[in-house]
């Protein structure tokens, strides 16, 4: 075997064995989920969180939302709770997102910026729980 195919072996030895051992820092999408009156009505969705570090030194993770009423009738008073988990699912940060009215068929988006570990070590994931919110 010559040097460069031995090289490509080794690169490729190295990856596969950082992928098996999870030592990548991926980001799976997150989990959501609608409670009570909105369980069937609310279809939520998230994206993999992404690190970023401020100019102060720390850091943060990003993530966009998306909830859709699958429903056929208006979500009234829906509250959208975002919270970021580590590894051993222990919640490190939260941000929440009040919305009045969604109409049937309608969906708001948003991005949540939460509070988190530097280094980017870990998986993390944002869970989005919707909930009913009594006026």
């Amino acid at each position: 075997m010559n040097m460069k195919n031995s090289l490509v072996l080794l690169i490729l030895t190295v990856f596969a064995a950082a992928l098996i051992c999870g030592c990548t820092t991926s980001q799976p999408a997150g989990s959501s989920a609608a409670s009570g009156d909105f369980v069937n009505v609310l279809d939520i969705t998230s994206s993999n969180p992404e690190w970023h570090t401020s100019p102060d030194g720390s850091c943060y993770y990003v993530s966009q939302i998306d909830v859709k009423n699958i429903g056929g009738s208006p979500a009234k008073n829906v509250m959208v709770r975002c919270y970021l988990k580590d590894e051993s699912g222990s919640t490190i940060g939260s941000d929440s997102r009040y919305f009045e009215v969604i109409d049937a068929g309608d969906h708001k988006a948003f991005s949540v910026k939460i509070d988190g570990d530097c280094g980017g070590k870990g998986i993390y994931t944002i869970t989005a729980v919707a909930t009913h919110e009594k006026q």
